[in-house]
């Protein structure tokens, strides 16, 4: 899953339209609706306001719905990609 799709599934999971979350983020609809669909990059710093925003912590965002460790750079404030991870899988449960 994406992380768009990420921030779209816990946005709606709190009731919150695009519209709403956007003006929280003191940013207008349509740049929210980019960072959903993947058309911009999100930058580390603007995921930690989301993720304020809902109440969550960052890593529960981004290992929603995976089956891999996510890994990232403490001191790496860059920018988070939908390919931009260092993962590790994990073996399943026997």
């Amino acid at each position: 899953m994406d992380i768009g799709s990420k921030l779209r599934y816990f946005r709606t999971k709190q009731n919150l339209s695009q519209e709403k979350l956007a003006m929280l983020l003191d940013i207008d609809r349509n740049s929210y609706m980019r960072l959903e669909t993947g058309e911009v990059n999100l930058s580390w710093e603007r995921l930690e306001q989301i993720a304020n925003i809902l109440k969550l912590d960052v890593w529960e965002i981004l290992a929603h719905n995976e089956k891999q460790v996510v890994y990232v750079n403490a001191t790496n404030q860059g920018t988070v990609t939908n390919q931009g991870y260092v993962t590790q899988n994990i073996s399943q449960p026997k």
